[in-house]
C-alpha cells in the first residue's frame, strides 16, 4: 500500500539484527525511488575486513558505535575544559551522524580539510581516543608536540589536514589541493584526480 510520501508502508518488513543486506532490501522496498542510493551506500555494505574497533565487518554498526564514542569523548573533554584542565574544547553534539556518514563515503587517500567540529571524520579514519586526548592536553605525545590549540587536530597518515581556527579557511585550502590533484592527474592519466 502507498502512503502520501509515495513509498510503500512496509512495517511488517523487519530485518534481522545486524543483517545489512536485509536492511538494504527492506529500505529499497519501502523507498523504491531511492533504490540506487541504497545499493551504492557504503554504510549498507559489509567491509572487506573486520574493523579493529568493533571486531565486525558491519559498517553501520561501526558507524553507530563511533557516534556513541564521539559523544562520550565530547562529554569527558568538555568537562575537562570546564574544570580548567584544558584551555579550549568544542563539542560535536547533534553532528555525529553527519561525520560518520560523510566520512564513510570517502576513500582513505581522500584529503580532508575540516573545521574544529568535525573530529568524527578523524575518528572514523582511525584516530584513537589517546591521540584525541594527547592533542587536547597539548602533551609531548601529541602528533603536533603540543604546539597547536586544543581541538585543532591533524594527521598526515590519515590525510586529515590540521584544523585552522578561522572558519572558512579550509574552503580555499581544499580548492587549492583539488586543483593540484587535477593537474597531477592531467600529467599522469593513471592517477586519480
Amino acid at each position: 500500500q502507498m502512503d502520501t510520501a509515495r513509498h510503500v508502508n512496509s512495517t511488517n518488513i523487519i530485518p534481522t539484527k545486524n543483517d545489512l543486506s536485509e536492511l538494504q532490501t527492506a529500505l529499497m522496498l519501502q523507498y523504491p525511488h531511492f533504490a540506487d542510493q541504497f545499493l551504492s551506500c557504503d554504510l549498507l555494505k559489509r567491509s572487506k575486513n573486520d574493523y579493529p574497533d568493533t571486531q565486525s565487518d558491519n559498517t553501520l554498526l561501526r558507524a553507530h558505535r563511533q557516534m556513541i564514542r564521539l559523544r562520550k569523548m565530547d562529554t569527558i573533554l568538555h568537562n575537562a575544559q570546564r574544570q580548567g584542565r584544558i584551555s579550549f574544547y568544542m563539542t560535536h553534539h547533534g553532528e555525529e551522524a553527519i561525520h560518520m556518514g560523510s566520512s564513510s563515503a570517502l576513500k582513505p587517500q581522500d584529503c580532508v580539510f575540516a573545521q574544529y567540529r568535525e573530529a568524527g571524520v578523524l575518528m572514523w579514519r582511525g584516530f584513537s581516543l589517546d591521540q584525541f586526548c594527547n592533542q587536547c592536553f597539548s602533551n609531548d605525545l601529541d602528533l603536533g608536540k603540543g604546539r597547536q590549540m586544543p581541538v585543532h587536530y591533524g594527521s598526515r597518515a590519515l590525510n586529515y589536514q590540521t584544523v585552522s581556527s578561522p572558519l572558512g579557511t579550509q574552503i580555499t585550502q581544499a580548492v587549492g589541493a583539488a586543483y593540484k590533484f587535477k593537474l597531477d592527474a592531467a600529467i599522469d592519466p593513471g592517477k586519480e584526480a
